[in-house]
């Protein structure tokens, strides 16, 4: 092998890393975007026969269709939601019954009772790990803050729920951007055999997908009724989180 062939070798090699790493760069830099890609995927695989029943069945359009899986979609995201809003609530109210000045009060009491009763033995509770004079200086306000934290996770959750169900409202009305944008990448004599592969795969996935969450509403449904009769507060979302 000549020094000119081994040199080309080397520089298509480097050539190769470097791509490797530069999309991994970028993969890692839109993390967020890929997931929601993802996610839109699989909602689009789960929504397929329920496109596909409304295209043949009822005789609608392709787009009138796809609106309609997402309406349910977005449905089923809003009864889910609200399975949790009467606990987040009544924890709201625990934590508006919380006195933290009380609280405060009662941890000071106690320590100054342990530390007169150990100064019997010479043991000076404040000289060791116990010391608690951070105590007075602790800002409690931490609570508005946690509730602050919870407010952005919400806003940002919704940003990513609506961003996804606009995805998979496109992936649903157009089958094809997926495929046709994978078919950039494949070479034109292994398209056939890629196409066929493709819509193989997405079918069986589409079948899984809808299979398990049948499973999971059939869990869910039994999980329910035995909560229920044995009563069990918070039972739906026991038997939702269970499932």
């Amino acid at each position: 092998m000549s020094k000119n062939e081994i040199s080309k070798g080397i520089l298509h090699s480097l050539l190769i890393i470097t791509s490797v790493l530069l999309t991994l760069y970028l993969l890692y830099e839109i993390k967020v975007l890929v997931g929601y890609l993802i996610i839109a995927g699989i909602i689009s695989l789960i929504g397929r026969p329920i496109v596909l029943f409304l295209n043949n069945k009822l005789k609608l359009k392709n787009t009138t269709a796809s609106i309609f899986t997402m309406f349910f979609f977005l449905a089923v995201i809003i009864g889910i939601i609200s399975l949790f809003i009467p606990l987040v609530i009544e924890q709201g109210k625990n934590l508006s019954l919380l006195d933290i000045d009380s609280f405060q009060g009662n941890i000071k009491f106690l320590y100054a009772e342990t530390s007169t009763y150990l100064n019997r033995f010479n043991i000076d509770l404040n000289n060791t790990i116990f010391n608690m004079d951070w105590l007075s200086n602790m800002d409690f306000g931490f609570v508005p803050e946690i509730l602050n934290s919870l407010g952005k996770t919400l806003g940002n959750l919704t940003i990513g729920i609506l961003s996804i169900m606009f995805i998979s409202f496109f992936l649903l009305k157009d089958a094809m951007i997926l495929e046709r944008t994978l078919y950039v990448m494949i070479p034109k004599k292994s398209s056939k055999k890629f196409g066929k592969s493709f819509e193989s795969i997405k079918l069986l996935l589409s079948r899984y997908f809808a299979g398990l969450i049948l499973q999971i509403f059939i869990l869910f449904v039994i999980y329910t009724i035995i909560l229920l009769i044995i009563g069990t507060p918070n039972a739906f979302v026991i038997a939702f989180l269970c499932s």
